[in-house]
This record gives C-alpha cells, sequence and structure tokens, in this order.
C-alpha cells in the first residue's frame, strides 16, 4: 500500500495549526519542570510504548501516586516507574500495579475500587490510553471478531473506564480525563476502517463527556499522541513505517503538562502532542472564540 496525500484529508492543515511541530520533547514541557507532587493519575495500556512513556514522565514529574494497568508486564512497569522518580530526584511514589483486561466491566469495577482504596478516594487524572489497531485489509477480506475488537478495545474500555473513576475524579481539584485518540481521526487511509472511525468517535466522546461534566468542574480532552513505533504500529506495514517520527517523551511530557494545571479552555477539545504547546498557549483565546478544535461538518 502507498500512501496517497489526498487520503489525509484535513489532517495537514490540522498538524500545521501552530507554527512548530516538534518530534522529541523540549524544555516547555518537560516532565522535569513540572510538580505534580500529591497528586494522583491511573494510565491504562501503560506497560508498552506511548502507555510507558506516559508512566515514566509522570514518575519524572513527581506525581505521588501512580496507578498503572495493562494485560501484562505491570510489575516490570512498577520497578521501572521507580527508577524514573530516582533518577529524575523525585520522591519515590506510591506505585499501583494491576493486570486488567480494561474491556472487563467487572475487572475495571474491581480496578476503580482498587484505586480508590489506595489513593484516598479520589483520583486527579485519567488516561484512557489503552488502543488497539485491526489488520489492514479490505472490508471484505477481513475478519468479523478482529475489527470488532478495535471497536471493543478503543471505544468499550474507555467508556468502562471513564464510567467507573469519574465518581473519583469528581472528588479531586484536578478532575481531569486524557483520551487517546489519533491523527487517524481526520485521515481517510484504505484499510485502516475499523481503527480510524474508532478514534473519531472517541473525539466525540470526549466532546460530549465534557459537556456533560462541564458543571461538575470535569476537564476532558482528546489528545493524538503522535506518530509513535510501538508493537501496535507494526500491523500497519513497512509502507507506513516512515511516518513514525515521534518518541515517547514527547508524548509522556506533553500529557504531563496538560494534565499539570486545570485547562478548561482546552477542555471537548482535540490536541496533538507534536504541536508546541507555548505557541498553542498564544492562541488560545482564538481557540475559545472561534470555537475551534472540535469535530464539525463543513457546509
Amino acid at each position: 500500500m502507498s500512501l496517497d496525500p489526498g487520503r489525509l484529508t484535513n489532517w495537514p492543515a490540522v498538524r500545521d495549526f501552530v507554527p512548530t511541530a516538534h518530534h522529541d520533547t523540549y524544555p516547555f514541557i518537560q516532565a522535569s519542570s513540572a510538580d505534580l507532587s500529591g497528586k494522583s493519575v491511573f494510565i491504562t495500556g501503560a506497560s508498552k510504548g506511548i502507555g510507558r512513556g506516559v508512566a515514566l514522565s509522570f514518575a519524572r514529574a513527581g506525581c505521588s501516586k501512580i496507578a498503572v494497568a495493562a494485560r501484562t508486564g505491570v510489575d516490570e512497569l512498577k520497578v521501572q516507574i521507580l527508577l524514573a522518580a530516582e533518577e529524575a530526584r523525585r520522591p519515590a511514589p506510591q506505585v499501583l500495579a494491576i493486570t486488567l483486561d480494561i474491556t472487563s466491566e467487572a475487572g475495571v469495577a474491581a480496578a476503580a475500587s482498587a484505586v480508590s482504596d489506595a489513593f484516598g478516594g479520589t483520583l486527579d487524572i485519567l488516561i484512557n490510553n489503552a488502543g488497539r489497531v485491526s489488520a489492514m485489509v479490505p472490508l471484505t477480506e477481513g475478519d468479523t471478531d478482529d475489527w470488532w475488537a478495535t471497536w471493543e478495545l478503543n471505544i468499550r474500555a474507555t467508556y468502562l473506564c471513564t464510567k467507573a473513576f469519574l465518581p473519583l475524579l469528581l472528588k479531586s481539584s484536578t478532575r481531569t480525563v486524557i483520551i487517546t485518540s489519533s491523527a487517524g481521526a481526520h485521515m481517510l487511509i484504505q484499510n485502516l476502517l475499523g481503527y480510524q472511525t474508532s478514534k473519531t468517535a472517541l473525539c466525540r466522546f470526549t466532546e460530549f463527556l465534557a459537556k456533560e461534566y462541564e458543571d461538575q468542574g470535569l476537564v476532558a480532552v482528546a489528545v493524538h499522541p503522535g506518530d509513535v513505533l510501538t508493537e501496535m504500529t507494526t500491523a500497519l506495514g513497512e509502507d507506513m513505517r516512515p511516518l513514525f517520527k515521534e518518541t515517547p517523551e514527547l508524548t509522556g511530557d506533553s500529557l504531563v503538562w496538560l494534565a499539570r494545571e486545570r485547562r478548561e479552555w482546552l477542555s471537548g477539545r482535540v490536541v496533538s502532542v507534536t504541536w508546541d504547546m507555548q505557541e498553542l498557549e498564544r492562541k488560545r483565546e482564538e481557540i475559545v472564540a472561534k470555537d475551534l478544535l472540535k469535530l464539525r461538518l463543513a457546509v
């Protein structure tokens, strides 16, 4: 499969929303400049790739309570989190490592209960990061269960985690949900129907969530986490590989920046971690006045 620029729809315009694009972390967002002491976070899909990078960034930022969930590898990640905090000369965080199938409603409910018990009944930041991509084949050649499994993980799991953890979030002062969407939500790339439509749905899910709980102070942001080469992206094939230029550190530090204070002006909107966040801040009044960074039908 070759990439047809015509299939990228409006993503180039979105990519260039601010003048500067980043592929790696930079001083303005670096976790080492943040102070998340006293804060708590729960991260799904945390044992590999982007999720692991996010967990380590929160450790470097001094986050005091870090809960991580994945199907495998969370015990090894706990060791890495503690080491990252030590190397950043931060106090050792309380780390709760949970082996979890986040498509299981009972499993997610049990995880929320465990986090509540461990973190004193509240949670400051929820990061719905776990994701999946189905095989890149034409619709008629695909496996139905494989295609639906992408929606199960990308949509059902996000719904379940948000539903279960929302009562804890609303008890905190930060009350922030970050949902990993994708640039793919704004593209048309052949044979990525399941992945891209589910990521588009997450953008709208974020906007509805922000609106429904606006009066209770919830901040919800959908994030393009950058094009990071991970185990999941190997399913996309060699032709896609040149697109993956960003580092997990860029994603992790960007999410730390988003969460280290309440960003009400970004709630319900889509943000790309490749944007220079200082330049994004300068566009704050324009974003709010024109209600930008949301999915809309152009007529």
